[in-house]
């Protein structure tokens, strides 16, 4: 049992190293998006918690918030995380579009236009990065110091994903229980 623990734990990274960001075909940009079946919840409701979303996610949801739309049941998110790297805390930002549209029993999101926002040199596109030579190898791999900054950012990207999905069923943790 130790040995498999073990090996697990040695397999950790690689398997982590191994994500990759996901390439919309049409746009060539690096874009996350799903169609999420919410049984029960009408669009109404959906629409409201993905305002919710918005207010608990972000320290303004009015700064944030592009497009509020209740009658095609759109919203509209342009927001900035925070990415903590191994070297440092805080090292970047990294900005990205959320499209959320809803309907009865289901809603979509998408998230792109990812900007990586650091102090030390100009904003810039991560796909753009992504096709600075030397980034993504012949097979497909990220190089090392591609993955050192990657990886950070697709794990907020998930927390955002999980975070959203959450509220979106209604999952909110509620501030207090008033």
């Amino acid at each position: 049992m130790k040995q498999l623990i073990c090996l697990f734990a040695l397999l950790l990274p690689a398997i982590a190293y191994s994500q990759k960001f996901p390439i919309d075909s049409a746009t060539q940009k690096v874009t996350y998006k799903e169609v999420v079946l919410a049984d029960g919840l009408t669009k109404d409701q959906l629409f409201s918690n993905a305002k919710l979303w918005a207010v608990k996610t972000f320290k303004s949801a009015k700064d944030v918030i592009q497009l509020e739309d209740k009658a095609s049941g759109k919203v509209v998110v342009q927001g900035v995380s925070q990415i903590n790297t191994e070297s440092r805390p805080y090292d970047h930002m990294l900005g990205y579009s959320i499209d959320i549209t809803v309907k009865d029993n289901k809603y979509r999101f998408i998230i792109t236009d990812f900007t990586v926002i650091t102090g030390k040199v100009k904003p810039f596109s991560l796909d753009a990065a992504m096709g600075i030579k030397g980034n993504i190898k012949e097979d497909g791999t990220y190089s090392a110091f591609f993955n050192k900054t990657a990886i950070p950012e697709m794990r907020v990207i998930d927390i955002l994903i999980d975070d959203l999905k959450n509220t979106m069923a209604g999952k909110a943790k509620a501030a207090d229980d008033f």
